[in-house]
């Protein structure tokens, strides 16, 4: 009995160094998982950070842009406007001379209808006097009193 006890307890202990190794053996593992799932997670923090920085650098662009056009835009606004009385007192000095509508467009490149628009008597004439109302707002006064 003393020999197979021995035995026995050699057998144990061999065990319990194979396990102790596979257990160190496993620690490590586990290690290395935790660091490698780690670095995963840092790297996506850092590229959702970029992303956010990202997404902000291009809306102050865009904001910056779209500043920038509209600032372009009521410029090129207010010089237009400036001009646009010039192009209807030509236009209507032209009419007054007898020249078309169709010629005016042909000669300046304007739509006839712009032509039309910007030349007809209506927006070159003088405002209306008391003189020239019609009389029916005489009767529409009268009746209302």
């Amino acid at each position: 009995m003393g020999k197979a006890s021995n035995e026995s307890v050699t057998a144990r202990q061999r065990a319990r160094e194979k396990l102790a190794a596979l257990n160190a053996d496993r620690v490590a593992k586990d290690k290395r998982i935790e660091d490698a799932t780690t670095d995963v997670l840092a790297a996506l923090d850092r590229q959702a950070e970029a992303d956010d920085a990202h997404a902000s650098a291009v809306a102050a662009a865009r904001a910056t842009f779209d500043a920038a056009v509209a600032k372009a835009d009521a410029a090129r606004d207010r010089t237009r406007a400036g001009h646009d009385g010039a192009v209807t007192a030509a236009v209507a000095a032209l009419r007054a001379d007898g020249v078309s509508v169709a010629d005016i467009a042909d000669l300046t490149g304007l739509a006839r209808a712009d032509v039309t628009r910007r030349g007809t008597p209506a927006t070159t004439a003088p405002a209306a006097t008391a003189e020239t109302q019609p009389a029916v707002a005489e009767g529409a006064a009268s009746t209302a009193a």
